[in-house]
């Protein structure tokens, strides 16, 4: 059984439009656990009359508001079901969305957690554009580290029994509580993503990932900076700087420092069981490509060098 988690903050005007999206699923053993976290607008009357009309819905509230880790945790203590997919109160799922997690999670028990694409919509939820995510763990591992997010956080499924042995959730002050799980589980266990757009993922101005953005993003960045510095403990500070994130552009210097940097990072993470040591040449060339497109006219510079080089000497041979 899959337990779907949704912990709901002043959701109202679009939280009819979630709930309806997972009564639709073609997937139909689910419980819908809705958490509300001490809204203060009509979100709680909303839930409470679906939850009447739908016995699949198990309906908790929390006194006041406790944030999103703590509406999370209430969420996983109550779950019965094997996997744990998360929904956010204003996104929209497409139908299809649990019952593709649901056979790629049985088919794949070396995953713990499994995500997809999201279609970034409006307010009306008019299409704006799709995001992907890397498929492969290394890539994923990789990103949570130096990149952005290695996935599209609310439409994540994940084993329940991998969520109660790290603790849950932890409170971060910028909300970026999601990141901070990830990074706690990936030498527990082995992370996906799908190809298939799964969600509808809206955009507007009251998303946590707008009005906490500046917040988000410096809790972010704390994250993967501690993450780095328990990988590599005598990490040198120019070193950190450079790694999170990766800067958009660098100097011939500072490209070939970041590689240098970037390789022995491959070896800490093999040592710390992020990754394997197969996924070494797979990293590699992320890395190669990565700092190709960050810096697009040294490169262009770099290979007008050697061609410049090849046919002198080709010339006095």
């Amino acid at each position: 059984m899959i337990s779907v988690l949704m912990p709901v903050y002043n959701g109202e005007r679009y939280l009819a439009e979630a709930i309806d999206s997972i009564l639709a699923q073609t997937f139909n053993d689910f419980e819908f656990i809705i958490v509300d976290d001490g809204s203060t607008d009509g979100s709680a009357q909303i839930i409470r009359d679906y939850a009447q009309r739908d016995e699949r819905i198990g309906f908790f509230q929390l006194a006041s508001n406790q944030g999103i880790s703590s509406a999370l945790n209430r969420g996983i203590r109550e779950a019965r079901g094997e996997y744990i997919a998360l929904m956010g109160h204003d996104d929209v799922c497409l139908p299809e969305r649990l019952q593709t997690q649901f056979d790629y999670m049985k088919s794949h028990p070396h995953i713990g957690v499994l995500g997809g694409s999201l279609q970034l919509v409006d307010q009306q939820l008019t299409p704006l554009q799709v995001w992907n995510y890397p498929q492969q763990h290394a890539l994923i591992a990789y990103r949570l580290l130096c990149r952005g997010s290695g996935f599209g956080d609310p439409a994540t499924m994940m084993r329940r029994k991998l969520l109660i042995e790290v603790g849950g959730y932890q409170a971060r002050p910028g909300s970026a509580e999601d990141l901070d799980l990830w990074v706690r589980l990936a030498s527990r266990t082995r992370f996906a993503n799908l190809p298939d757009v799964l969600m509808l993922y809206r955009r507007h101005e009251r998303a946590i990932s707008i009005e906490k953005g500046a917040a988000l993003r410096e809790e972010a960045l704390a994250i993967k900076r501690a993450a780095l510095r328990q990988l590599w403990h005598d990490m040198p500070e120019a070193t950190l700087h450079r790694l999170s994130p990766l800067g958009a552009k660098f100097s011939w210097k500072e490209s070939l420092a970041v590689k240098r940097d970037l390789k022995r990072l491959i070896e800490k993470m093999i040592a710390s069981n992020w990754i394997e040591p197969a996924d070494r040449q797979m990293l590699l060339e992320e890395i190669s490509r990565h700092v190709q497109v960050e810096s697009p006219y040294l490169y262009r510079k770099l290979r007008q060098w050697f061609r410049y080089r090849i046919r002198r000497h080709l010339s006095s041979s």
